[in-house]
């Protein structure tokens, strides 16, 4: 609003006188506006005597909604009441508001008496109250037929006026008002307290981040509501109306701080938007933060003007963005702007009320409670919402995690079974080798020495056992002329040729060492014996490997084949059977090579 030049007195045309307000004591309430007139003080230095005898400056009323604005000067109100009854009543002046921080009332009998002063304002101890009530009220009673000019001066601290919808009640209607208000706020604030402790015991049970959030956003919201509706100086501390400005100063930023903090906490924006958005509004949040410490130093107009501009760009800002994510199919952006749509509809739905916009009813005179009420119990739903679509995933990731951990122990099942397998068949070729003849591939010296010993401790009673030793004949000489690697060719296709000839029958070969190898087999007669080791001298002939030093020509070999049976047996071990073989092997040597000796009897040592 315009200020005029350092004047006492507005310049501006005189106003047309206006009708009295008709007053019948009636319970509806009756606005004062149509019947008012409006004087602005500019240097806020008139008195009501001054004001009393000045006759121009005065301009008509708004229709409902006394809207002073930001501004520095003073402003008064004038009406006239008429009881048009013909016995007293008592009327009851409700300015609609517990923030008007100072207002001065005077009423001014027909013959200019003045009959009652009331001096009060948010700015004051409650006790100044007219009528203890949260809201700014005085009674005052009204004879037969009479009128009575009723005055009301109105000043700020720091230059901010509240909406101020001045009405006049009979007393009956004004109990049932204060009683209808106060019981709708009640279930409002009782409302969210309930839902403060519910969230809490959740917040406590899962330690969630946004039920946190949720919790500071509810409990600033009721503290804001409490005390901006009066309630604070009514029941808590009647004498300290500076920290009941600055509560409400405190909380009106803060409101917008944390709702905002828990709107972006709620919708993932920092995972679900670029930067600059989620940068945008921290800025936001951390206006509106400044704003609430301007109201700690109770700078209250600069606070209500932080929180009107940053606040509302705050709330535009996360509407718009929710509603970007919910195009995107962003779950929770779909509560957030169902809730932020209630809200904002309240607000205009309200304010255009208090501007005279729509005519004032009950109905729109609650929009903003109403639609704050859905507003929190929306959030409230999503933040459910979202605490189950959790749950599902988290159900659902579990039986996933559940089922992968079954199919990978299925897995770590058979690859440890298929580790199994090869440790098994590499221990098994591991002892392969242990007991192989690298080069020949017959067993060695040490698997013989323990199957000599394994056989004779398990034969049969009476069972036959064999042994025949036989080596190449002239090997030595053979590597001398036709060198080492011709002589391990020679040791291979030897050592071949003999297998092919023992396999058949289940004999094993054996490599003692250099040119010289073993079978030992059962067999129940020396003549099979016998027979045995002929295949093998005739089968290692057939080779025809040319060997010059050899008086055939080609290698040959020698057998020396001992065979043991009957009584005997008894008193067999593995040094007396191998002694036996080796000497015969030599006896094949001596008698001329490339032959086989088969004995029966005891063996002679070797000479």
């Amino acid at each position: 609003m315009a200020i005029a030049p350092a004047t006492a007195v507005a310049a501006t045309a005189p106003a047309a006188a206006v009708a009295p307000l008709p007053f019948d004591g009636g319970g509806d309430a009756m606005r004062v506006g149509p019947h008012a007139q409006v004087f602005e003080d500019t240097r806020g230095d008139l008195t009501f005597a001054q004001l009393r005898s000045t006759t121009t400056g005065w301009r008509a009323a708004p229709l409902d909604t006394f809207n002073f604005g930001v501004s520095t000067s003073v402003f008064w109100v004038r009406a006239s009441v008429h009881n048009i009854t013909a016995g007293p009543l008592r009327m009851v002046v409700d300015l609609g508001t517990p923030n008007m921080d100072y207002v001065d009332a005077y009423v001014v009998a027909a013959d200019g008496q003045v009959r009652q002063q009331v001096h009060t304002g948010d700015r004051l101890p409650f006790s100044t109250r007219g009528i203890h009530d949260r809201t700014l009220a005085f009674a005052h009673t009204l004879n037969g037929n009479e009128t009575v000019d009723v005055y009301l001066r109105v000043a700020t601290h720091d230059g901010l006026f509240e909406l101020m919808p001045l009405r006049v009640f009979g007393t009956k209607g004004f109990v049932e008002h204060t009683h209808d208000e106060n019981l709708l706020i009640s279930l409002f604030h009782g409302g969210l307290i309930v839902l403060v402790l519910y969230n809490l015991f959740l917040f406590v049970s899962t330690r969630e981040k946004n039920f946190g959030l949720y919790v500071v956003y509810l409990v600033v919201f009721l503290i804001n509501s409490f005390a901006f509706r009066g309630f604070d100086m009514e029941h808590l501390w009647p004498d300290s109306p500076r920290l009941h400005n600055i509560v409400v100063g405190v909380s009106a930023s803060l409101i917008f701080a944390s709702g905002g903090a828990f709107t972006m906490a709620y919708l993932h924006l920092r995972r679900k938007t670029t930067p600059w958005v989620w940068q945008v509004a921290a800025a936001l949040i951390a206006a509106n933060m400044c704003g609430a410490l301007l109201g700690l130093f109770d700078f209250y107009t600069l606070a209500a003007g932080f929180a009107a501009i940053f606040g509302l760009a705050l709330v535009l800002f996360l509407y718009v963005t929710a509603a970007v994510l919910a195009v995107r199919d962003v779950r929770e952006a779909r509560f957030v702007v169902m809730a932020f749509t209630a809200l904002i509809c309240s607000a205009v739905l309200y304010y255009l009320q208090l501007l005279d916009v729509l005519p004032a009813t009950r109905v729109s005179f609650w929009a903003m409670l109403a639609g704050s009420w859905i507003e929190l119990m929306v959030l409230g739903f999503g933040l459910a919402d979202a605490m189950n679509t959790l749950k599902t995933q988290k159900l659902q990731a579990e039986r996933a995690a559940r089922e992968n951990q079954e199919a990978m122990a299925l897995r770590l099942e058979k690859r440890v079974v298929e580790r199994t397998l090869e440790l098994a068949e590499a221990n098994r070729q591991l002892s392969t080798l242990s007991i192989t003849d690298e080069l020949t591939g017959a067993y060695n010296r040490r698997h013989f020495d323990q199957q000599c010993a394994q056989r004779l401790a398990h034969r049969g009673r009476g069972e036959p056992i064999a042994l025949c030793i036989f080596d190449i004949d002239l090997f030595k000489q053979y590597n001398d002329r036709y060198g080492h690697v011709a002589g391990d060719a020679v040791l291979r296709r030897f050592s071949h040729a003999v297998l092919s000839v023992l396999h058949p029958e289940g004999h094993p070969l054996f490599r003692l060492g250099g040119e010289e190898f073993a079978t030992l087999f059962t067999t129940p007669t020396e003549a099979e014996a016998d027979a045995l080791a002929h295949r093998l001298r005739e089968t290692v002939n057939a080779l025809a490997l040319p060997h010059a030093d050899s008086p055939r020509g080609i290698v040959t070999a020698s057998f020396g084949v001992a065979w043991w049976g009957g009584e005997a047996l008894d008193d067999l071990t593995p040094e007396v059977l191998y002694a036996a073989a080796d000497r015969l092997l030599y006896e094949a040597k001596r008698g001329g090579r490339d032959r086989v000796v088969v004995h029966t009897q005891p063996p002679v040592p070797r000479a």
